[in-house]
């Protein structure tokens, strides 16, 4: 399940760089959309079948970290989660998606052999409890107090044409 802060993200076209080229893969960031959860780098090109990897800093001791995908015209699609050191893994995610969590404050995510349907966007969120921590504790009142300060990172779009 999407963080209720991560649904409300607003991508603003004025930010987002395109780049055509029937060679290359672009990797995009579009600037902060929160102060307290960065994704490096600023942006990347590379050759179709060359690894990419993407990072993701937070320094609110969240326990959660996200990843996910949103492809042109469709909504967000979680990838995985790590929560503490404990990776979860959503069942469509591709193999050549290899994440990873050495420490508590970041979060990283190696694309290896990226092809053109590896093409979208790609965000980082953290939050301080899980959505199954908060529902499991109350069905008729939460709690967990809502998610607030958990923000997703700046978008990583990696955009090409043939």
């Amino acid at each position: 399940m999407i963080p209720s802060t991560a649904r409300k993200v607003r991508q603003d076209p004025s930010n987002i760089g395109i780049l055509l080229n029937a060679e290359k893969l672009f990797f995009f960031l579009t600037g902060h959309v929160g102060a307290m959860v960065m994704q490096n780098p600023r942006y990347q090109v590379t050759s179709v079948g060359k690894t990419v990897t993407l990072s993701c800093s937070q320094n609110m001791n969240h326990d959660t970290m996200y990843w996910y995908q949103q492809k042109l015209s469709q909504a967000p699609k979680l990838l995985f989660y790590y929560y503490d050191k404990e990776f979860n893994n959503e069942t469509d995610t591709p193999d050549n998606f290899q994440p990873s969590r050495p420490n508590t404050s970041s979060s990283s995510l190696d694309i290896r052999s990226p092809g053109l349907g590896d093409s979208a966007v790609y965000l980082c969120a953290s939050s301080k409890d899980t959505e199954l921590q908060c529902s499991l504790l109350s069905v008729h009142k939460p709690l967990c107090a809502p998610v607030t300060s958990a923000s997703p990172g700046t978008p990583s779009p990696l955009l090409t044409t043939i």
